[in-house]
């Protein structure tokens, strides 16, 4: 009886050593599928983030070519203006007694105010460009809208 009870045990230490064994491999191959698919994520990530930093990139230039513009529109019209006043005051034979598009004796032409709100508004729709330039679509975003239409198909 002792011969096929330690037989018996050596039998049962060999199941437990399997077990153990076998727990163990399951464990590692868990933990091989996290890292991958933390991986995947982390390249996801890093994807995501570079999207999301050359389109700041870009809305740096943006903001950069904006305030260049504003610049040149404050630097012309200070020139153009005193050309302008000049003109007029010869053209008319003194101070301006109206602004007028006619050509009457003291009427000085309002040009200068059709050119500076054409350049008001190119500025406006630039920086309306800048303001509402949305970022680019991201994992995300992609993944909650499947959501959303998986949820609307199966409803």
């Amino acid at each position: 009886m002792y011969v096929s009870g330690a037989v018996g045990y050596e039998i049962a230490l060999g199941r437990v050593e399997q077990l153990r064994l076998e727990a163990a491999t399951e464990r590692l191959a868990r933990a091989l599928h996290d890292e991958k698919e933390a991986h995947a994520m982390t390249t996801a990530e890093n994807k995501e983030s570079e999207e999301l930093r050359a389109w700041a990139l870009e809305q740096v230039g943006f903001g950069r070519r904006l305030r260049l513009r504003l610049a040149i529109f404050a630097l012309a019209m200070v020139m153009l203006t005193p050309v302008w006043a000049v003109s007029e005051y010869l053209n008319s034979g003194g101070w301006p007694q109206r602004l007028s598009p006619n050509d009457n004796p003291g009427d000085w032409s309002p040009w200068i105010i059709w050119v500076a709100l054409a350049w008001v508004f190119y500025l406006a729709l630039n920086v309306l460009v800048i303001r509402f330039r949305r970022p680019p679509v991201g994992e995300r975003e992609i993944e909650r809208e499947l959501e959303r239409i998986a949820r609307h198909v199966h409803a």
